[in-house]
C-alpha cells in the first residue's frame, strides 16, 4: 500500500511539474505574442495618421495654388484657409503627441526624431497662412506661396521618411513575430513528443497488457488474472478488475432477476391494452350502454385483483347497474341503483367500507368487501356519466387504478357518443315529424343531385310506391322532366348560393324508370341553399307547392338572390 501510495505521488508530481512548465512558457508566450501584435497595430495606426496628414497638406497647397492664380483674396477664402491650417494643426499635435513617446525613442530613435520635427516644419506652412489678408497685394501673395510651395515639399519629405521608417520598423516587427511563431509551434512539438514518450511507457503499454488479459479472458479459453504487479494507475485498474470478474455473477444474477420482473410488468401492461383494444372493438360494433358495459368489466378482476366490478349509468336522473362481474348467481335488488350520495367527487378514490364514507354505499356491497375504488366515467355537462366501482378485499396498492381509470374514461366516451347519436336521431324525427306538416312537398338533395329526404305530400304529389326508397333510387339530375324542359341547371345554381323558382307542369308518367303513379299537375317549385356552420354548401332543398287548380300565371321566373 505505501508503495503504491509513492508510485502514484511520483507520478502526480511529474504531472504537476509538466502542467506547470506548459503554463510558464504560455505565459511567456502570450506576453511576448501581445508585445509584437501591440507593435503592429501601433505602427499601422501610425502609417495611417502620417497618410492623412500627407494628404491634407497637399490638398492645402493645391487650395493655395488656385487662390493665388485668381490673382486676389476674398475674406471667404481666407476664413477656409485659416480653419484648414487650425484644423490641420490639431491633428498634427495630435499625432506627435500620441506616438512621439519615449517608448518608440527607445526602440527607433531615428523614427522619433523625424516625427517630433514635423510641428517644426509644419510650424513654417502655418504662419505663412496665417499671415493672409484681403489687403495684401498680389506681389506679396507670391512671396508667401513661394515659401509655402518650398516648405510643402519639405514637410513632404520628412513625412516620407516617416513613412519609410515605419514600414522598415513594421517588417521587422514582422520577421520577429514570424520567428516567434516558428519557436513556439517547434516547442510545442517537443513537448508532444516527450509527453507521448512519457504516456506511453506510463500508461499505454500497460493498458495494452490489460487489453490482452480481458480478451483472454472473453474468450473463455482459459482463466486468467489481471496482473496486479504492475506500477501505477495500471496495477490499481488490475485490482479492480479482478474485484470486478469475482462479483460479475452475483451482478449477472441480480440483473437475471430484474429483467424477469421487468418482463412480469410489461406482460401486465401488454395484457392491460388488449384489455382495452378489445373493449374499443365491442364499442364500435354496439351501441347498447349494456352490452359495452359488460364489455368493459370482462377482464377488471384478473388485471386488477378486485374481487367484484360494477358499472353504473346515469339513467333518468339515477345510477343504474348495467353490468358486474362476476356475472353469475342472483344479485341483491340493493345493488340495482347507486345512491346519490355515492357518487363520489373524484376517480381513483380509495373508500373504506367500514368507515363512514363507507356507509352510503348498499349493503350488500359492503358485505362483499372491505374496499372500494371509485371511478368516474368521462364528465358531461352535468357531470360524469356514471361509475365504474372496484370491491377489495384487503387494501390494493395505490398504483393499481392506471389501467381502470383509462377503461373508464374510454366507456365514458363511448357512452358519451350514445347519448348524443340518441339525441341527435330523436332530433331527426322531430324534424320529420315538422315538415310532414307542411303544406308543401320538401325535398333535400345533397351534391350530385341524390334525395336524402322527402316528407309525405311529395310522395301524394308523385304518386310513388309505398316502399319506393327516394335515398337510393331518385336523383333530381335524372329526373326526364326536368331534364326535358332545362330545369336541372336552374336548380344547380342553388348550389352556389342561390335561389331559384319556377312553375312547371309535372307528369309523373314521363318518368318512367321510377313507376311514379298520379295526375298531372302544375307545380311551384322554389330551390334554395343550406348553409352549413361555416358557410359551405353541401345541400339544397326543393319546395313544390301543386298550383294545378289556382289562377297563378304559368310562367318560369328565376329570382337569383346570392
Amino acid at each position: 500500500m505505501e508503495k503504491n501510495s509513492k508510485t502514484r505521488s511520483g507520478t502526480l508530481l511529474v504531472f504537476f511539474f509538466f502542467f506547470l512548465a506548459i503554463a510558464a512558457i504560455s505565459s511567456i508566450e502570450a506576453v511576448l505574442f501581445y508585445g509584437k501584435f501591440k507593435s503592429i497595430d501601433t505602427y499601422e495606426a501610425m502609417h495611417n495618421a502620417e497618410n492623412h496628414i500627407s494628404r491634407v497638406v497637399a490638398r492645402l497647397g493645391n487650395t493655395f495654388d488656385l487662390v493665388v492664380i485668381g490673382g486676389r483674396l476674398e475674406q471667404t477664402t481666407v476664413n477656409i484657409l485659416h480653419n484648414d491650417v487650425d484644423r490641420i494643426n490639431g491633428e498634427i499635435d495630435e499625432m506627435v503627441a500620441t506616438y512621439g513617446t519615449a517608448s518608440l525613442a527607445s526602440s527607433n530613435k531615428v523614427l522619433a526624431d523625424d516625427l517630433k520635427g514635423v510641428p517644426n516644419e509644419w510650424r513654417k506652412i502655418y504662419d505663412d497662412i496665417k499671415t493672409l489678408s484681403i489687403n495684401m497685394n498680389h506681389d506679396k501673395l507670391l512671396l508667401i506661396h513661394n515659401d509655402i510651395d518650398i516648405d510643402v515639399i519639405v514637410l513632404d519629405e520628412r513625412l516620407d521618411r516617416i513613412s519609410a521608417g515605419i514600414n522598415t520598423a513594421l517588417q521587422k516587427v514582422l520577421r520577429e513575430t514570424k520567428v516567434l511563431l516558428l519557436v513556439t509551434l517547434a516547442g510545442f512539438v517537443l513537448m508532444l513528443i516527450t509527453a507521448s514518450i512519457f504516456l506511453y511507457s506510463r500508461f499505454i503499454s500497460p493498458l495494452r497488457s490489460l487489453e490482452f488479459t480481458a480478451r483472454e479472458i472473453a474468450s473463455g479459453r482459459e482463466k486468467k488474472l489481471f496482473v496486479e504487479s504492475m506500477g501505477g494507475a495500471a496495477g490499481r485498474l488490475a485490482r479492480v478488475l479482478n474485484t470486478i470478474n469475482e462479483e460479475h455473477g452475483e451482478r449477472l444474477m441480480g440483473l437475471k432477476e430484474v429483467i424477469a420482473d421487468h418482463k412480469s410488468t410489461i406482460n401486465e401492461k401488454e395484457r392491460a391494452i388488449k384489455a382495452l383494444g378489445d373493449f374499443f372493438i365491442t364499442s364500435g360494433s354496439s351501441f347498447n350502454s349494456k352490452t359495452l358495459s359488460e364489455g368493459a368489466l370482462l377482464q377488471v378482476p384478473e388485471l386488477t385483483g378486485a374481487g367484484r366490478a360494477f358499472v353504473y349509468l346515469f339513467e333518468r336522473g339515477v345510477l343504474l347497474l348495467k353490468a358486474a362481474v362476476p356475472a353469475g348467481g342472483t344479485l341483491s335488488k340493493d345493488l340495482s341503483i347507486l345512491p346519490e350520495e355515492a357518487r363520489g367527487s373524484g376517480s381513483g378514490e380509495l373508500i373504506d367500507l367500514s368507515s363512514e364514507a363507507g356507509a352510503v354505499y348498499p349493503p350488500a356491497m359492503r358485505r362483499g368487501g372491505k374496499w372500494l375504488k371509485s371511478f368516474a366515467l368521462a364528465p358531461g355537462e352535468d357531470g360524469d356519466y356514471g361509475r365504474l366501482l372496484l370491491l377489495f378485499r384487503s387494501k390494493p396498492p395505490e398504483d393499481s387504478c392506471e389501467f381502470t381509470t383509462a377503461l373508464a374514461a374510454a366507456l365514458g366516451t363511448s357512452v358519451a357518443f350514445i347519448k348524443r347519436l340518441q339525441e341527435e336521431h330523436d332530433a331527426g324525427k322531430d324534424s320529420y315529424r315538422l315538415i310532414n306538416q307542411l303544406p308543401y312537398g320538401v325535398a333535400v338533395f345533397e351534391k350530385g343531385g341524390t334525395c336524402i329526404l322527402v316528407n309525405l305530400l311529395l310522395k301524394r304529389f308523385l304518386g310513388s310506391a309505398p316502399d319506393f326508397d327516394f335515398s337510393r333510387s331518385y336523383t333530381f339530375v335524372d329526373d326526364d322532366v326536368f331534364k326535358a324542359q332545362g330545369l336541372v341547371t336552374t336548380i344547380n345554381k342553388s348550389y352556389d348560393g342561390f335561389i331559384t323558382e319556377f312553375i312547371i307542369n309535372y307528369d309523373p308518367y314521363l318518368v318512367k324508370r321510377y313507376g311514379f303513379m298520379c295526375e298531372t299537375r302544375d307545380l311551384k317549385i322554389k330551390s334554395f341553399p343550406l348553409y352549413e356552420p361555416d358557410g359551405t354548401i353541401f345541400k339544397i332543398a326543393l319546395l313544390l307547392e301543386d298550383i294545378t287548380l289556382s289562377d297563378e300565371p304559368r310562367t318560369l321566373e328565376d329570382k337569383n338572390i346570392s
